[in-house]
């Protein structure tokens, strides 16, 4: 579901205000937050994550997000080998690959590593559009002798 755009420039303008009032609040030794945001009637929570410094929602990372930003940048650079030789991307192909990413970087000694869902490899070919499947349709028997450089 899309946000419109009078609701993310109403967020970006409480963020700002939310800003400001942190900045005075850091000025103090020990300021009380709550009498603080109850008197200028400002959200607690976001205003205390703003005194700590902590990123604001739209900010940080959505939770959804499997793979790191080092994995991800992987899985891109494998993706667009296989695109460059002509192979295709396809979910079949994300999916595993994802998987075998994740399971190199595991650590842990007790359990398996994490499994990716079975709608992971969709969402993730939706996030990145520069995948996005094209069907290959056949050519002309004589286009196809043109572009060889022997007939040429």
């Amino acid at each position: 579901m899309a946000l419109s755009a009078s609701k993310i420039t109403l967020y970006a303008a409480e963020v700002v205000v939310l800003k400001d009032h942190a900045e005075k609040l850091r000025k103090h030794t020990k300021p009380n937050i709550k009498s603080y945001a109850t008197t200028y009637n400002l959200p607690y929570y976001r205003l205390l994550r703003m005194c700590k410094g902590l990123p604001t929602r739209s900010d940080r990372r959505p939770p959804a997000h499997q793979l790191s930003e080092e994995q991800d940048l992987a899985l891109e650079r494998y993706l667009d080998v296989i695109n460059a030789i002509g192979f295709g991307v396809y979910r079949a192909l994300v999916e595993p690959q994802a998987n075998t990413l994740l399971m190199d970087s595991y650590t842990g000694i007790d359990e398996g590593h994490q499994q990716l869902g079975k709608q992971w490899a969709r969402r993730w070919l939706q996030r990145h559009p520069k995948y996005r499947r094209v069907k290959a349709k056949p050519i002309e028997v004589q286009r196809k002798l043109a572009q060889e450089p022997e007939a040429l």
